[in-house]
């Protein structure tokens, strides 16, 4: 089926009545898995966090250090790689967090 036929179909120019290009159906689709991977990427993210606040938690201070180390890891890996950012809130809490760990007495 092509992408541009259905209720499904890639949003564009089709609501004019012009067809898109293969580009420009190739740069859509692109941009959408860009979303998705991203948007996955934060849930990944918000889980290790959550991760890390547990064992701060249980007292496991050297594991939460671990873990958010590990999402500053994965984010630069997967911006390296895939060209993937960081959510700009993410990084903040992140890095506010560790902060507070390293700099704890």
């Amino acid at each position: 089926c092509h992408p541009q036929v259905g209720v499904h179909g890639i949003k564009g120019r089709v609501s004019t009545g012009n067809v898109l290009g293969m580009a420009e159906i190739h740069d859509s689709l692109i941009e959408k898995a860009r979303l998705e991977a991203e948007d996955m990427q934060r849930l990944l993210f918000m889980t290790l966090n959550g991760m890390a606040a547990l064992r701060v938690i249980d007292g496991n201070i050297v594991g939460s250090i671990q873990m958010y180390r590990e999402v500053l890891a994965r984010s630069e890996e997967s911006f390296n790689q895939e060209g993937l950012r960081m959510d700009p809130l993410q990084k903040l809490h992140t890095l506010h967090n560790l902060s507070l760990l390293l700099t704890k007495p």
